[in-house]
């Protein structure tokens, strides 16, 4: 109980929040598996993402199905969150997780295929790599515990790459916006002229992110999975979120190029 209220505010909340998350997803009824469960409660997919759904971006982070990767993610984001929260303050510690996470899975989006992904990990990859820099800076890495420190730190993220759900093009991405954002946040002024340099890159890739995903919202026929699709809209609409999910229907059939989901879920309704 002590060691919980030293944790700092942010890192606490996101810790109970992503905890909560997971437990919710295994005792809410819903008769599909555990992919369609994840989706649900809004796992990236990237189906629903083309078909308007881009607040996945940044609630896929927040969720995890297995409770392992919970386990490790939250182990990681304890060890990561105690220093740099404290370091950068909450505003801009807040900023740093949640902006590596959304760059991760807006990477995974303009490399990946139509994939289910969930968690934090892209936001802690940018963790990671803004706590290397602060290493770095300050000379850390001549001092044996702070090494062991950031070994440790590394091998959690490392094993991540395991990880089901996962995508490593969310870890790529979060570890270079995480780097980026890390340079910016310093304050030494021997660093102005790197800061700069992070500045260009960080609006750089977001531009070319920002360019490249109008040309990746179709998805391969061989990669649509309309049965889940209409289980999931199914759920929506008998649970009280019928026009949202006929709307949904609609967007996902011209994203497809076809007249299937609407369908469905109005002879539901007959």
């Amino acid at each position: 109980m002590k060691q919980w209220k030293l944790i700092p505010p942010v890192t606490k909340t996101i810790l109970f929040v992503c905890t909560a998350i997971t437990v919710l997803i295994h005792v809410i009824p819903f008769e599909g598996n555990s992919t369609e469960t994840a989706i649900l409660f809004g796992a990236y997919y990237k189906t629903f993402v083309s078909a308007g759904e881009w607040w996945r971006l940044f609630t896929a982070g927040f969720e995890h199905v297995n409770f392992w990767h919970l386990l490790m993610n939250m182990y990681s984001l304890y060890l990561l969150g105690s220093v740099l929260e404290r370091t950068y303050r909450p505003l801009r510690y807040f900023l740093l997780l949640c902006l590596s996470s959304i760059a991760g899975y807006a990477f995974l989006f303009v490399t990946g295929g139509n994939t289910v992904a969930v968690g934090l990990s892209g936001g802690l990859y940018g963790l990671m790599a803004a706590y290397f820099i602060l290493v770095y800076k300050a000379g850390g890495f001549r001092i044996p515990q702070v090494r062991n420190s950031c070994l440790e730190v590394l091998a959690i993220n490392l094993i991540m790459n395991f990880m089901p759900g996962i995508g490593y093009q969310v870890h790529l991405g979060g570890l270079f916006m995480g780097a980026l954002l890390g340079i910016l946040f310093t304050r030494d002024p021997q660093w102005k002229s790197v800061r700069s340099s992070a500045l260009l890159c960080t609006i750089a890739f977001s531009a070319v992110l920002m360019i490249l995903i109008p040309s990746h919202l179709s998805i391969p026929e061989d990669e649509r999975y309309l049965g889940t699709d209409a289980r999931i809209l199914t759920y929506e609409k008998d649970h009280g979120l019928q026009n949202y999910a006929e709307g949904m229907a609609r967007r996902i059939d011209d994203l497809y190029e076809i007249s299937y989901l609407e369908e469905t879920l109005t002879e539901d309704n007959g």
